[in-house]
């Protein structure tokens, strides 16, 4: 294992905080450099073939609880979130990679893809859009492979691709548009040859953050795949049509490459060329990551999501600022038609009584705030405070002793709560229901009443309950706060 040198880094070992500044890397491919983590141990991610699972390990996720009846063993239940949520689930996939295109000879073409092609890479990379016009408005069409001829320079293998088709899914695989892939020579018959190393993906909604980073994560998965941090890379959206695509996340992109994202239809009319592209993991595969994603109870602290956060917070110079002995708590308020805090001045004034809170009321609105202001509020964040919906995706973006509070989950009690136990921070919500007020049943648009689909009041000494036991936990957690602070009223 390597070691690599950092510049210019600061560890603040009282605050437990890295700060960076100006990091670089001598011959790092292995993502840790701007991570701040020690130059002196050799650390790996745990799906190197000579990593020690106890001594070097990025980071062990923890499991409280009986480990039956899904394993046997306390340690079997650690593995078994290690393998559906970190990055034992990049070792299984790294496991799956093989030919589906061989070389025939040492320096020409190959397609390599892991079992039902949902992560590929190739070499000598053909893309023949000649009789295509992305005239339409389907993004991800599904007779793609007919319309265009993608191919390499290697020998197909046929029956192989035709067995991994079983998760063809527009954002559940590669199967659909790699399907027909055939052996192509790489040459003077191209109109335009792309010399960078290229990433294809097939993104979710742009408008909506939880799904959005479903992309990004499994994007960053995918780099571990390939074992390639380098921004200096082609992102390629690949839509089959030119409907717009809104992002409404696209600063995050500077995590990923130094250059404009592109899509797909410039290349209308056109054969391209590729020397390396590589087919990013989908958002929305069966028993993916963050998304469908099966998670063992009572298991917390993913390396791989404690990696993602740190990599793009360095990655957008997002710093944290000195600490204080006051608990950091930012309320978000919705603003939009539904799932607003009808009592909402009430709640704020109690909590600009207790002591022990610096409180922040602030709306993440994207016409107002920008998106890496954003971010810079929650990393800078003790307790995140918001009512169930995408903006709480945000607590990925806590620092490790953070805690959030779902105000109310509106029934749907699995999706921030597991993605707060992947992040490994604290979470809360709503549970006296006696003391909770909808202004009605809701009013979904077509299923009828839909408690996502109304606004609510809180009763104020229950939820001044719920967010003091937030306000406590990181107490016990904060690294600069002193155990002997109350939070009495």
């Amino acid at each position: 294992m390597k070691l690599y040198q950092l510049a210019l880094i600061t560890v603040i070992s009282h605050f437990g905080i890295v700060s960076f500044a100006n990091s670089s890397c001598i011959g790092d491919d292995t993502g840790f450099c701007e991570l701040g983590l020690s130059v002196f141990q050799p650390w790996c991610w745990g799906y190197e073939a000579n990593c020690s699972f106890d001594e070097q390990l990025f980071n062990r996720p923890l499991c409280e609880g009986s480990p039956k009846p899904w394993v046997n063993t306390m340690e079997e239940k650690i593995e078994k979130f290690w393998r559906q949520a970190d990055f034992g689930y990049i070792q299984d996939f790294l496991s799956t990679i093989s030919d589906f295109c061989v070389p025939r000879k040492s320096h020409q073409g190959h397609l390599k893809c892991s079992t039902n092609m949902r992560y590929c890479h190739s070499r000598n990379l053909v893309l023949d859009f000649k009789e295509y016009n992305f005239d339409t408005r389907d993004r991800f069409l599904e007779d793609i492979a007919e319309r265009v001829v993608i191919g390499g320079d290697c020998i197909v293998e046929s029956d192989k691709i035709d067995m991994n088709g079983q998760q063809g899914g527009a954002l559940q695989s590669w199967h659909r548009e790699l399907r027909k892939f055939k052996t192509m020579s790489m040459g003077h018959n191209c109109d335009v040859t792309i010399e960078r190393p290229v990433v294809f993906m097939k993104l979710d909604a742009g408008v909506n953050m939880y799904h959005h980073f479903c992309d990004f994560v499994n994007l960053y998965a995918s780099q571990h795949l390939n074992r390639s941090f380098s921004r200096d890379v082609e992102l390629i959206r690949w839509d089959t049509g030119t409907l717009y695509y809104q992002d409404l996340f696209k600063s995050v992109w500077k995590v990923f490459t130094s250059h404009a994202i592109r899509s797909l239809s410039e290349f209308s009319g056109k054969i391209v060329c590729f020397k390396e592209a590589m087919f990013s993991l989908p958002p929305r595969m069966y028993y993916g990551l963050f998304y469908n994603m099966p998670l063992v109870p009572q298991c917390y602290g993913s390396g791989l999501m404690k990696a993602f956060s740190r990599h793009t917070l360095s990655r957008l110079n997002i710093k944290h600022r000195p600490l204080d002995k006051q608990v950091q708590v930012t309320l978000v308020p919705r603003n939009t038609k539904f799932r607003n805090i009808l009592n909402q001045e009430e709640l704020i004034s109690a909590l600009n009584t207790v002591g022990a809170i610096n409180l922040t009321v602030i709306e993440y609105n994207p016409r107002h705030m920008s998106f890496i202001q954003q971010l810079d509020q929650t990393y800078n964040s003790d307790v995140f405070i918001t009512m169930h919906g995408a903006g709480l995706t945000h607590l990925l973006f806590l620092p490790d002793w953070g805690s959030v509070i779902e105000l109310y989950n509106c029934d749907d009690a699995a999706c921030y709560r597991d993605l707060a136990a992947i992040r490994g921070v604290k979470y809360f919500t709503w549970e006296e229901s006696e003391a909770l007020f909808p202004q009605d049943e809701g009013h979904h648009p077509s299923l009828g009443a839909h408690k996502k689909f109304t606004n609510y009041s809180f009763k104020l000494e229950a939820f001044l309950k719920l967010v003091l036991k937030a306000v406590d936990y990181i107490i016990q957690h904060k690294p600069t706060v002193s155990h002997h602070i109350h939070t009495e009223l």
